[in-house]
């Protein structure tokens, strides 16, 4: 029968039930042992559609399901004809989508299982649904916008409030590795939380050529918290550049004018590979100067290699083939050519599919065989030339090709666009002549060598029976120490470069030297580190390779297939005696795995964890193994890109909430400094439990490449972080990209300076071994070594000199004492001090060339070459990039300051061309230009009319003097773009002659006049200040900045460690006694004239 107008809605549902029920109990097998699914649930997703979802509990032995369903029945009905049945034969399928309905209608559904084709009885009671209406969905869902990286949603919602939303994503890729096998990729799923007033959400750190699922839908607010159908999109990623591409490797020369190389594919995990470039550079070419090498000056720098000669073309099919006759006009033409890449140019454009012919058939290329490649010639080599090679790998550009790819697709202007190519290292320099040389030498001295091989057998035997038992042959070292390569291989990402160190012979001596291990005496420890740096850091490079490398241990768990996507690189492996073991989710196979060791520390078991950098299928696992570790403090000690590659994924949000599995993080607070960057985290378990605060201190200032130049910055931000690491907190959680390297290193300096607390000894050696045996690798490479010896020896030579604010006047009081044996104030003895300290990378080479030497006022305060301030080259000028002026750190920026002289008058083109290159708008002037009745600094500024500085001009707009101060306003005007900018220029003139300013108090009012300003204007450039040298006074300004702000943010006082930091980035720094000890006084000033100096802005 029909529903009747007069039935109201609880009447009707009662009806619909009972109809159902009977139908149900007609044909349902009682005698069935086939349980039904339980906790049936049914939501309209359209007018005409709805979606079913269900639970399995009692019986997960079964084949599939049956859905069946039905409106508006009629009363008494038993057969099957308004019925429909829907059947799947999928085990795990929880849920299916049902569309073509009839809208607005009521319906009922109810859900069977299938067994060895026995079908069970159906979910009872029926579950119904009055209307087929969508309420709880959002509609419209779009992809606005897309990246390689980032993925832009858009939505809307018009139903009931108060609401939230839930997005969540997961993704999947087939793709063919760099051993040209197809591998697949799954990321697993993660979800964010929103507030019911978004409509759009960017889900980043996405991973490049991905094809993602992307899911957004509605979420009742707590405590009910239920959860609606969501809405879906699929899209893929852009491509970009692969993530590694192999150095082309020089194999042998078979002529003066070509070389034989080997070539390997690259992966195509981040998008196709369309073509390759073979690009040919002179050997003096370091990696530094083709890191940002764009393509478009590569062919032009290709296209004036050419010669001017008519082309004699003949080939053979489709491909060009072109003899190159005149080697001699080719290089008249590039050794004379002035380009800035002269010498770099194209040797032969690869298409994919002949770089795989070429790697399948294991061919070798033929470098310089004088023939066209893609339009590319492959120039004949000269024997007498050194050469280097690098590989750049192009990812196929389907978006500009593709004329019916959206418009709503392409990202907004201001989104960085992705590289579509990647490049290999350089590879090492060769020439031709060694190859033929050698070849030729073959024949004429195989007489003499085969002599002299047997002579070297008979000795290694009778070594051997002369050392009797007391020896270890090679055959024993190698059975106590595996490689296992073979895990190595069979793993599907790029090994990480680790040096395979050699290990200690039972007699201790390398090389003819006998290294002793036995701790150092930090009284010792200077003399030590002195020894091993010389001839080179030779003794350093031997004690460093006789460290065993701890290769005996297992790591089978690593090696299991279902853990090898985990790993960030094929050959770093979490040793199984000391991985860290996560709990079992839902007995799921691998689970339980991070490739993460615990490291002990300094009379403390499991101190640390060392992991590598998470990757997006590790997000999960990462915050998990905080969480049950109970860590409070993570360091991270890599960019997540250096030198174009990724180190690492951001595996935290960008603002507000994020889930990673069951962890939600919130992003609390980002504080950015000079070195390093703090960021709070709000860590809160979906299943409840205490809520937490963790700070994440990463260290962005170690470089690209080697090791920071001075280690006092690292020392600052390691006590920052022991700092905020409470002594009853979890393990502290550091990583960089393996998890190794800088890693190691940061936790073995950790470790020797805690044992400094309670030891007058050193164990360095000891202590990087100790390491090795709990995870492979640690401590990466030499250079990381000496670092931690470098480090160690500053932290020791300079003690600890922070003082917290609440004390600073007692301590300097203490420093006013005469000490008995020096009969001189303990401060003068710590700024004596600061000259006995080693400035490790301190060469001036640039500032005494001869060209140079006249641009400097004295000799003793030049810059640094690591610090220096580099100008653009003039064509034809020597020495056109040089001014006396160097970079220096703030507290809260990288290159905050430019510290130079006072100009000359030779110098003052170059000066305001230093301020216009390197946009700086404040200029602080801490002299007068006469004092003593001497020049102290040319008058460098035009007074009342413009004035021309080489291609700039400058003209004073305002003049306003002050009490301590002159403030003058300058336009400077570019002559060739026509561009103009406001300049503001502080001179200070209450500076005495011969000793520091009288008034504390004004020159802290004039250093917060000169930084509001550069504030309130919004200027990003650097402050340039500058007294006659650039040292004394200047240090004095820039000191006092970073202790003021280091006193607002931290509440201590570290004058000490902020004058030794500037002395590495400029010489003489705060130049004498009386200058450092106004710093102090200062310091008390501002503590004492402020109310509140920590909410001074």
């Amino acid at each position: 029968m029909k529903y009747r107008g007069n039935l109201n809605a609880v009447q009707q549902q009662n009806i619909f039930v009972a109809i159902i029920r009977q139908f149900l109990e007609y044909h349902n097998n009682k005698n069935a042992t086939i349980y039904p699914p339980s906790n049936v649930r049914v939501q309209a997703t359209s007018n005409t559609s709805a979606v079913v979802q269900w639970d399995l509990d009692n019986d997960r032995n079964v084949d599939g399901f049956v859905i069946r369903y039905i409106h508006e029945p009629v009363s008494g009905q038993r057969d099957n004809e308004r019925w429909k049945t829907i059947t799947i034969m999928n085990p795990s399928a929880r849920h299916l989508h049902i569309s073509q309905l009839t809208a607005h209608k009521p319906y009922a559904f109810c859900v069977l299982a299938i067994r060895q084709n026995r079908q069970g009885s159906c979910s009872d009671p029926p579950t119904t649904i009055d209307r087929l209406q969508a309420t709880h969905m959002v509609t419209n869902l779009v992809i606005a916008w897309k990246t390689s990286n980032s993925v832009m949603l858009r939505w809307e919602y018009t139903g009931p409030q108060p609401i939230g939303f839930y997005v969540n994503q997961t993704g999947r890729k087939d793709y063919l590795d760099q051993n040209l096998q197809l591998k697949g990729m799954i990321s697993p799923g993660f979800r964010q939380d929103l507030d019911g007033h978004q409509r759009e959400y960017l889900w980043t750190t996405l991973r490049p050529y991905m094809e993602y699922t992307f899911h957004v839908g509605v979420r009742e607010l707590p405590p009910a918290g239920k959860e609606y159908w969501p809405r879906e999109v699929i899209v893929r990623t852009d491509p970009t550049g692969p993530p590694f591409v192999d150095v082309p490797e020089f194999i042998t020369s078979n002529h003066a004018n070509t070389a034989l190389i080997r070539l390997k594919c690259a992966s195509e995990e981040y998008g196709p590979i369309s073509h390759y470039w073979l690009v040919v550079l002179p050997g003096n070419f370091t990696q530094d100067d083709v890191l940002n090498l764009d393509s478009t000056s590569l062919q032009k720098s290709t296209t004036m290699m050419r010669p001017n000669q008519n082309k004699n073309y003949y080939g053979k099919g489709t491909k060009k083939v072109r003899k190159v006759n005149k080697e001699q006009e080719y290089k008249r033409r590039y050794l004379h050519e002035p380009f800035t890449l002269r010498g770099a140019y194209i040797a032969a454009g690869i298409p994919v599919h002949e770089m795989q012919q070429i790697q399948r058939n294991d061919h070798l290329f033929t470098l310089g065989d004088g023939r066209m490649y893609d339009g590319y010639d492959n120039w004949p080599l000269d024997s007498n030339t050194k050469y280097r090679l690098m590989m750049r790998a192009f990812a196929r550009d389907d978006i500009s090709r593709n004329p019916d790819y959206p418009f709503e697709f392409r990202a907004p202007i201001q989104e960085p666009l992705a590289k579509r190519y990647s490049d290999s290292m350089l590879s090492e320099p060769f020439s031709t002549k060694v190859a033929t040389h050698i070849r030729d030498a073959k024949t004429s001295n195989l007489w003499l060598i085969a002599p002299l091989i047997a002579i070297l057998i008979i000795a290694i035997i009778v070594g051997m029976l002369m050392n009797g038992n007391g020896g270890c042959t090679m055959d024993s070292v190698m059975d106590m120490y595996p490689l296992h390569q073979s895990h190595i291989s069979s793993t599907n990402y790029n090994a990480l470069p680790v040096p395979m160190s050699i290990l200690p012979s039972s007699g201790g001596a390398i090389g003819g030297h006998s290294l002793s291990h036995l701790a150092i005496p930090i009284s010792e420890l200077s003399a030590h580190i002195d020894k091993l740096k010389m001839n080179n850091n030779a003794l350093f490079s031997q004690e460093y390779e006789s460290i065993e490398t701890g290769q005996h241990f297992t790591w089978e768990n690593s090696s299991r297939p279902i853990n090898k996507m985990k790993n960030r690189y094929a050959n770093v492996v979490a040793y199984d005696h000391s991985r860290v073991i996560l709990s079992t989710i839902d007995n799921i196979e691998g689970s339980d795995y991070i490739n993460a060791n615990y490291i002990d520390g300094y009379e403390k078991t499991k101190a640390y964890i060392a992991t590598q950098g998470p990757l997006p299928e590790t997000f999960a696992d990462f915050w998990r193994m905080v969480w049950e570790e109970n860590t409070i403090t993570i360091v991270m000690l890599t960019k997540l890109e250096e030198r174009s590659r990724v180190k690492c994924n951001q595996y935290w949000p960008i603002r507000g909430s994020s889930y990673y599995g069951h962890i939600q993080v919130t992003l609390l607070d980002t504080l950015e400094l000079a070195h390093y960057t703090i960021r709070t985290f709000r860590l809160q378990h979906r299943n409840g439990g205490k809520i937490r605060e963790i700070r994440h201190l990463q260290y962005t200032a170690w470089p690209d490449h080697g090791v920071p130049d001075h280690p006092t910055p690292f020392l600052m931000f390691l006590k920052r972080v022991k700092t905020l690491n409470r002594p009853d907190a979890g393990p502290i959680i550091s990583h960089c990209s393996a998890g190794i390297g800088r890693t190691g290193a940061f936790i073995v300096i950790d470790c020797m300076l805690e044992r400094l607390r309670y030891e007058n000894t050193i164990d360095i050696y000891g202590c990087v071994t100790a390491l090795r045996s709990q995870r492979s690798y640690m401590v990466q490479t030499d250079d990381q070594y000496i670092f931690i010896h470098d480090a160690v020896l500053d932290a020791v030579q300079s003690g600890s000199t922070e003082v917290p604010a609440s004390k600073l006047y007692t301590h300097v009081q203490a420093l006013m004492q005469i000490q008995p044996l020096d009969q001189v104030s303990a401060m003068e003895l710590e700024f004596r001090h600061l000259a006995t300290m080693k400035m490790s990378n301190s060469q001036c080479t640039v500032a005494n060339l001869s060209v140079n030497r006249p641009k400097n006022r004295l000799i003793n305060m030049v810059p640094y070459d690591s610090s220096r301030v580099i100008l653009r080259t003039v064509s034809g000028e020597e020495g056109s990039d040089y001014i006396n002026a160097s970079w220096i750190d703030g507290y809260r920026q990288r290159g905050a300051y430019i510290a130079t002289q006072g100009p000359m008058p030779y110098t003052v083109n170059d000066f305001w061309r230093m301020i216009w290159e390197h946009e700086s708008s404040i200029i602080v002037m801490l002299v007068r230009t006469m004092e003593t009745c001497r020049e102290k600094c040319y008058e460098y500024w035009p007074a009342e009319l413009g004035a021309q500085f080489g291609y700039l001009v400058v003209e004073p707009i305002a003049e306003y003097n002050m009490s301590q101060y002159v403030l003058r306003e300058f336009r400077i005007t570019d002559t060739e773009s026509g561009q103009t900018k406001t300049l503001r220029h502080f001179q200070y003139v209450e500076w005495p002659d011969h000793c520091p300013p009288k008034s504390a108090e004004l020159f802290i009012d004039f250093i917060h006049q000169v930084h509001r300003t550069k504030t309130q204007f919004g200027v990003d450039g650097p402050i340039t200040v500058h007294c006659s040298t650039g040292a004394g006074r200047t240090g004095v300004f820039i000191a006092l900045s970073v202790i003021i702000d280091r006193m607002k943010l931290e509440h201590v006082v570290d004058v000490f460690t902020t004058v030794k930091l500037l002395r590495t980035e400029r010489q003489n720094m705060v130049q004498d006694k009386d200058q450092y000890h106004f710093c102090y006084q200062a310091a008390l000033e501002f503590l004492a004239t402020y109310d509140n100096p920590y909410q001074m802005s």
